[in-house]
């Protein structure tokens, strides 16, 4: 689940900077 979690964070990250 701890992953499932930062890959979650990454993806927002990525969106905001797109």
């Amino acid at each position: 689940m701890e992953i499932y979690f930062v890959r979650h964070g990454e993806t927002e990250w990525n969106r905001q900077h797109m």
